[in-house]
């Protein structure tokens, strides 16, 4: 009887090549243009881009006003009780009315975009109403400030928490925000992220501020 010869073929070996016939077959060059990369491709992508702002309309001096809810941050006045001064009187608005003059939450936040020394400060002085009470609001368009008001940075083993005495009206944008905050705490994040997007490592697409 004779013997049958069997031909050994490593399977992975096989699958690579027909794998490469066929990208040689569509990739034809005869069809192919050659072209100069767009300016676009070489910046880099910042935390909030594509992201959808939500929008709401709010009622101020009887009229009405289209506002960015994603803007909007809330300061938890139950979990941060502001000490009102006891001497406040009562005073006559535009409205006819009277009303109290409140002493307002506000912070002096670091604004990155426009330097290492530049400051924006944050006054917590609109009144809105949702469903879980009134709350008093800061419209704070920067992304990087919003962050700073939303995460803090622990020193101590050195971790990113989050501050309880703000709240988001747009949650949907705490992953982003956190980003920003991370490349406020550590601009070499902005290296190092950056590589990996690019390198395919990463989905995430990070950029530094300015400045």
């Amino acid at each position: 009887m004779k013997e049958r010869k069997i031909k050994l073929e490593d399977p992975v070996e096989a699958g690579e090549q027909a794998e490469n016939e066929d990208i040689g077959d569509a990739f034809d060059l005869s069809k192919i243009t050659a072209a100069p990369l767009s300016d676009e491709v070489a910046k880099t992508p910042k935390p909030f881009d594509g992201y959808p702002l939500k929008f709401t309309q709010m009622e101020a001096d009887g009229k009405k006003h289209r506002v960015c809810a994603t803007f909007l941050v809330a300061h938890n006045h139950i979990a941060d009780p502001i000490r009102q001064d006891p001497a406040n009187r009562k005073v006559k608005g535009g409205d006819g009315k009277m009303h109290l003059i409140r002493t307002c939450h506000n912070r002096s936040i670091r604004d990155v975009l426009n330097g290492p020394h530049a400051n924006e400060a944050v006054w917590f002085d609109r009144p809105i109403k949702l469903a879980n009470g009134t709350f008093f609001c800061a419209v704070v368009p920067c992304p990087y400030v919003r962050s700073q008001l939303l995460f803090k940075h622990n020193t101590k083993n050195n971790s990113v928490e989050t501050d309880k005495r703000y709240l988001l009206l747009d949650t949907e944008q705490a992953n982003r925000l956190k980003q920003c905050f991370q490349q406020v705490i550590n601009p070499n994040i902005r290296i190092e992220q950056a590589a990996k997007y690019y390198s395919g490592e990463s989905t995430d697409a990070v950029e530094a501020p300015e400045g």
